[in-house]
């Protein structure tokens, strides 16, 4: 865990070195903190979340910036601009993602990995388990697509029929992957029977 805590933290500050950003003095003031915290998530109601992400780094980059709070804000933002990566180093080594916000933490983390390919599945059922009802749905996707790149195939398959009863809008697209990863298996079991038959 302080090996990932060490690869965020160097992450953060390659950021700020990259990026022209507001420097915090190192004994900066909780009220300058809690303003550059205002300012960021102002920023990410706005529709700025790459901005919103620049004022959050001297923040994270100090010893008291990693409240949960904060750190949930800056991977939101980082969603916001598809930064998977950075969405992935900040939240893989806290300890607190199941208990706050319903497990936003983990959903997030979640869906960071299935969008960079990587193994979700477990963070995935994570979410999906402390979910409040209305997140049900969009989890379930979530858990669907970490199936897929999984490669399982079925349990894919039954969390996007799950998914489709859960979140009506999005129902019939949902079905479709349904089919889709059902029309697959079928077909790789019949060319493996093919190619065991000859």
């Amino acid at each position: 865990m302080g090996l990932l805590k060490c690869a965020a933290g160097a992450s953060l500050l390659a950021l700020a070195c990259i990026l022209p950003v507001r420097s915090l003095p190192a004994q900066g003031s909780d009220a300058e903190r809690g303003a550059l915290v205002a300012e960021a998530k102002l920023e990410l109601d706005q529709g700025r979340p790459y901005r919103a992400s620049r004022l959050l780094v001297p923040v994270l980059a100090g010893g008291t910036g990693r409240e949960s709070s904060v750190v949930l804000l800056a991977s939101r933002a980082a969603v916001g601009w598809g930064g998977w990566g950075t969405v992935v180093q900040l939240l893989s080594a806290e300890p607190w993602l199941d208990q706050v916000e319903q497990g936003q933490g983990r959903a997030l983390l979640a869906r960071a990995r299935v969008e960079r390919s990587e193994p979700a599945v477990e963070d995935a059922r994570r979410a999906l388990a402390t979910a409040a009802r209305e997140q049900v749905g969009p989890r379930l996707i979530i858990l669907a697509r970490a199936f897929d790149r999984a490669d399982q195939l079925d349990s894919a398959a039954q969390a996007y029929r799950r998914a489709a009863d859960a979140f009506p809008a999005a129902a019939d697209w949902l079905r479709l992957l349904v089919v889709y990863d059902v029309v697959f298996v079928l077909a790789s079991a019949l060319t493996f029977e093919f190619i065991i038959a000859e």
